[in-house]
C-alpha cells in the first residue's frame, strides 16, 4: 500500500506540473482565457510551488485577456499563499502585476500603494525599478506632470544600477 500511495503522489505531482506547463503554453500561444482557466484549475487542485506559480500565471492570463477585475483576487491569493518568513521570488512581480490590474480598473491610489510597497521592500532590484517607472507613468496618467517628470528623472538615474528593465511577466 505504501508503494502505491507513493506512486500516486508522484503521478499527482506530474499531473500538476504538466497542467502548469500547459497553462504557460496557452499563455505563450496567446490563448489567455484558456490559459487562465488552466492555471485556475492547477491553483485549486495542486499544492506548494506549482499552485503558487499557477495563481501568478492565472492573474497574468486574466490581465492579458482584458479581465483585470478577476486578476486582482488571483494576485492577492498568490500573495496571501506565498507569505512566509522570507519573500517569494515572484512577490515583487506579483505586487507590480496587482498594481497594474488595479490601475486598469481605475483604482489609482491602491495601484500606487502596491508600486510603493515594491520600491520599499525590494530596493535596488528590477522590480523596484519597474515600480518606479509605473509610478511615473501613473503620475502622468493622472496629469500630475511635475511629479511624473521628477519620477522619470530619478528613474533614468537608476537605469544601469539594476541589471535589466523588464515587464513583470
Amino acid at each position: 500500500a505504501f508503494e502505491k500511495s507513493e506512486i500516486n503522489a508522484k503521478e499527482e505531482n506530474l499531473r500538476c506540473y504538466a497542467g502548469l506547463l500547459r497553462g504557460e503554453a496557452l499563455y505563450g500561444a496567446g490563448s489567455f482565457a484558456e490559459g487562465a482557466a488552466a492555471a485556475s484549475k492547477v491553483a485549486a487542485s495542486c499544492q506548494g510551488e506549482v499552485s503558487l506559480r499557477a495563481r501568478y500565471n492565472e492573474g497574468w492570463c486574466l490581465i492579458r485577456s482584458g479581465a483585470p477585475e478577476p486578476a486582482v483576487p488571483a494576485f492577492r491569493g498568490f500573495l496571501a499563499a506565498s507569505g512566509g518568513p522570507s519573500a517569494h521570488p515572484l512577490e515583487g512581480p506579483a505586487r507590480l502585476s496587482l498594481g497594474l490590474a488595479l490601475e486598469n480598473l481605475g483604482n489609482h491610489d491602491d495601484a500606487a500603494a502596491e508600486y510603493e510597497s515594491v520600491r520599499a521592500k525590494f530596493p535596488g532590484t528590477d522590480s523596484a525599478l519597474d515600480a518606479h517607472s509605473c509610478l511615473a507613468a501613473l503620475a502622468a496618467e493622472r496629469e500630475q506632470y511635475s511629479t511624473a517628470v521628477e519620477l522619470y528623472a530619478a528613474f533614468l538615474q537608476q537605469v544601469g544600477t539594476v541589471r535589466t528593465i523588464h515587464s513583470p511577466v
